[in-house]
């Protein structure tokens, strides 16, 4: 009881930190995609 109570407990630890990280690469994408399409915008609106 006790091995398979540490299994389970490895298992959604290492499910949080995928997770997490999932998380935290989206998180960046949408940063470098709002950024860049900042950029875009305010060139365009410059040519104007």
């Amino acid at each position: 009881m006790i091995q398979t109570r540490k299994a389970v407990m490895r298992n959604t630890v290492s499910e949080v930190y995928v997770i997490a990280g999932l998380i935290a690469l989206m998180i960046a994408f949408n940063g470098q995609v709002a950024s860049c399409l900042n950029d875009v915008l305010g060139m365009s609106f410059e040519n104007y």
